[in-house]
């Protein structure tokens, strides 16, 4: 059974509903806590606006009254060269931080549009895959994200372009950073997987609920670490009997 999702979007970016109806939603599935992690402020599209954020302050604390689940106020924020586009004093005004790679955020350097929202774009769209160097850019990007961000869940790992697992679940490891089995997509192959597992990081299943009905959707996690034993849920952030408090391994002292 798990007791908390971590993952789910709002109207205050790409979601359809507001933190009540996410709130109510995690309610009815018994659950006892949600994070609301709006996309990060460079996201061309959906990207929530900082003047906006005293609002979903109030809201989480309201939907918390109201509904007797906990309501974090969090954010998924956009990786890129220069780590993520949280500056240092942004860091704690949000009780979690997500992050994670997207392809319609500005970029962090004008490089990046070269290197990797056009091979994202079109491994996308055409199918063809990026280069070995464009990997390895990223798997630096997103290492450079962990160790100067305090980022408590990668999301979606290898989604728009590949990184080399290994080398990300160690610096998740070592940074206190949970890795995420996303319920939109599981951009992972079994070696992959294993890969990461070896590592010892701690993982998070969550939904990335972008309509409330989707909260609390655990079902494509659930599918990809059934083929495991049982055992492997000791190491799921969320899964019961493993983290009691459901308090956060992250740390905010960058």
């Amino acid at each position: 059974m798990f007791l908390a999702d971590y993952h789910t979007h709002t109207r205050y970016s790409h979601g359809i509903g507001s933190v009540m109806d996410n709130a109510m939603v995690a309610k009815e599935k018994n659950l006892r806590e949600i994070a609301v992690t709006d996309h990060g402020f460079s996201h061309i599209t959906y990207g929530i606006r900082r003047k906006d954020l005293a609002n979903l302050r109030r809201d989480c604390i309201e939907a918390s009254e109201v509904s007797g689940v906990k309501v974090l106020m969090g954010i998924e924020a956009n990786i890129n060269s220069l780590g993520t586009d949280l500056k240092p004093d942004d860091f704690r005004a949000f009780d979690i931080i997500l992050a994670g790679y997207h392809k319609f955020a500005m970029p962090g350097r004008f490089s990046d549009f070269f290197n990797f929202t056009i091979p994202s774009a079109l491994d996308t769209i055409l199918k063809v895959k990026p280069s070995d160097r464009v990997d390895k850019l990223m798997t630096r990007a997103v290492v450079k994200a962990i160790t100067t961000t305090p980022i408590d869940i990668l999301t979606h790992i290898s989604y728009g372009i590949h990184v080399d697992v290994g080398e990300v679940a160690k610096a998740c490891r070592d940074y206190g950073t949970c890795i995420e089995l996303n319920g939109k997509r599981i951009c992972l192959n079994r070696d992959e997987f294993e890969t990461i597992l070896s590592s010892g990081v701690r993982l998070v299943v969550n939904s990335d609920a972008h309509s409330p009905d989707k909260v609390g959707d655990f079902s494509r996690g659930e599918e990809y670490l059934s083929q495991y034993s049982s055992e492997i849920m000791e190491r799921v952030v969320n899964y019961e009997g493993v983290a009691t408090d459901l308090r956060w391994y992250g740390r905010r002292d960058i």
